[in-house]
């Protein structure tokens, strides 16, 4: 348990230590993932102002009047600028970014932000035709005059009149929206360079020199994104103001946030190890204490092979493991209820088989060696007939058909051969009885190839006539019938005799439900229930229904086999 507990104590350190790690890179990942989004903000918003500002200078660049100005005498200057200011003003009106238009020519030096010699400068660094980036740069007259806005980005387009160069129109678009930093962005370590290979256009948010660090040894490492000396640097292009835009990210800034969590995670960590230790001990006395009781109680009855236990499985502990125990004592005592039952279930039916064998044994004893029975049946059947008494030969003859039947060794015939056996009985039983006896018969042609029980009709029979019609006064009907319905035969034996008194019903209603036969009384259904059963199941059988007076109804189940 020592052992446990100290590899448990071992595993959470080392699961904090990677929480710590994991937690590192994790900030890492979310900075470099801001610098990152940063980056494609400064990105779009610089393309969106290059777009509005060349559009607005290749505006500027076509109308007519600039370049007159540009190019006209002082003395014409006057109503020419007067034109021109109406379309610089709407310019501005149109597009809040431009903060200011500056006309620059050899003779026109137009700005309210810039002197003379930084409006030449700018006219200089126009080098094509085409609008372009200056770069960034801070009026001339902040110290006179309270701007608001500190830095300007810079885009100029030179004036041609006739294909010569006149001057140039300067754009100063304001920048607080695109230049402006958080703190946030300081905290995290981020930090921001607008540049060219060979020089810094404009440092966010950093000291110049660190910004000509970061300029040099990005475009010195290969690829849009490196790290070097402990920055992540990326680099992002700016074709249309023909610069690049540099995002650097101080990986031990990005970390030192983590810093400040050491102490509490550490605790935290110090904290899980005591609910370790005291759960781990809650779940030694409550869990595994009473699961090894369990255990050995269950090693016990496998050792022993016992099939039960002495006393209840008792465990402590929690809810579940006191149940846990409760289900393994109930299991237990199932398990003998089920041996039980199994054991009565094979006793019963070793009974069932005993009670068929000797069934079939009093059958047997109830027969007379066939040989002798025929010949002395021929010799009679002969005699009756050198005598002139041919009711004395049929009668033997049918007595001969009977034991014949009886005497086959197929314990299954047809319906059809059952029927002409009984044919030889009723003819027998009329002869006694006279004109006391009617029979009636209906068996489809669909049931007499079915098979059945050889000699299942005749104890019936007899015992309808001898227990239902012999005693009646005047003529006793017998009806014998079938029907088939679905997979099952449906014989019936009907009298219209005296009936059974109904307590003498009920008995043999008990003896029919009983799973022990006794086949030594009432051999006639008894008997005959228990051959049914025995041969095809405890879901056939007979049923007998009786009413005294009324007469006697005898109905057997049976599988329609062909």
């Amino acid at each position: 348990m020592r052992l446990l507990t100290a590899a448990a104590l071992a595993a959470f350190v080392c699961l904090c230590t990677v929480i710590y790690h994991n937690t590192n890179l994790l900030l890492l990942r979310n900075a470099e993932n801001y610098t990152d989004l940063i980056s494609r903000r400064l990105e779009t918003e610089f393309s969106l102002m290059a777009d509005s500002s060349r559009n607005v200078l290749l505006t500027l660049q076509a109308d007519p009047n600039v370049a007159k100005l540009l190019d006209a005498p002082y003395s014409e200057q006057y109503a020419l600028f007067q034109e021109v200011s109406e379309s610089l003003m709407t310019h501005s009106i149109s597009n809040p970014q431009i903060y200011s238009i500056s006309l620059v020519s050899d003779t026109v030096h137009y700005s309210n932000l810039y002197t003379a010699e930084t409006l030449d400068s700018f006219r200089e660094a126009l080098t094509s035709s085409q609008p372009a980036f200056l770069g960034v740069k801070s009026s001339d007259f902040r110290r006179l005059t309270n701007f608001p806005e500190k830095d300007f980005l810079i885009f100029g387009a030179p004036i041609l009149l006739n294909g010569r160069e006149v001057g140039a129109t300067i754009l100063s678009m304001r920048s607080v929206s695109i230049l402006s930093y958080d703190e946030e962005e300081n905290e995290m370590g981020s930090y921001y360079v607008l540049c060219r290979d060979d020089e810094v256009l404009y440092a966010f948010n950093c000291l110049p020199d660190l910004a000509d660090t970061l300029r040099q040894a990005a475009f010195s490492a290969q690829g849009s994104t490196a790290s070097v000396g402990g920055y992540t640097l990326n680099v992002t292009p700016l074709d249309k103001m023909d610069c690049s835009l540099i995002s650097a990210l101080d990986q031990r800034m990005a970390g030192r946030n983590l810093e400040g969590i050491t102490i509490p995670i550490w605790a935290c960590v110090l904290l899980l190890c005591a609910y370790s230790l005291f759960l781990f001990l809650l779940l030694s006395r409550n869990l595994v204490s009473p699961l090894n009781k369990l255990f050995s109680v269950i090693q016990g009855v496998r050792s022993t092979q016992s099939r039960g236990i002495a006393a209840p499985v008792e465990l402590s502990g929690c809810r579940e493991i006191a149940a846990m125990g409760q289900e393994f004592t109930n299991m237990m005592d199932n398990i003998q209820r089920l041996n039980r039952k199994i054991f009565q279930t094979t006793f019963e039916l070793y009974e069932a088989k005993i009670q068929k064998q000797q069934a079939e044994i009093s059958y047997l004893r109830s027969q007379v060696d066939p040989h002798f029975l025929y010949n002395t049946l021929e010799v009679v059947r002969r005699m009756a007939m050198e005598r002139n008494a041919p009711e004395i030969s049929e009668l033997s003859l049918d007595i001969s058909r009977i034991f014949r039947y009886s005497a086959k060794g197929d314990s299954l015939v047809p319906l059809r051969e059952e029927l002409r056996m009984m044919e030889s009985y009723l003819h027998i039983q009329k002869c006694r009885f006279e004109d006391k006896l009617e029979v009636i018969c209906h068996f489809p042609e669909e049931t007499l190839s079915l098979q059945v029980i050889k000699m299942l009709l005749q104890p019936l029979v007899e015992n309808a006539i001898f227990h239902g019609l012999e005693t009646k006064s005047g003529l006793g009907t017998l009806f014998l019938g079938a029907r088939r319905e679905g997979d099952r035969l449906l014989l019936s034996v009907r009298d219209d005799g005296v009936g059974i008194p109904p307590e003498r019903l009920a008995e043999i209603h008990r003896e029919l439900e009983s799973p022990l036969y006794d086949t030594s009384s009432h051999v006639g259904l008894i008997n005959t229930h228990a051959r049914i059963q025995l041969q095809y199941g405890k879901e056939y059988g007979l049923t007998i229904d009786s009413e005294p007076g009324e007469g006697t109804n005898i109905t057997l189940t049976l599988p329609a086999q062909e």
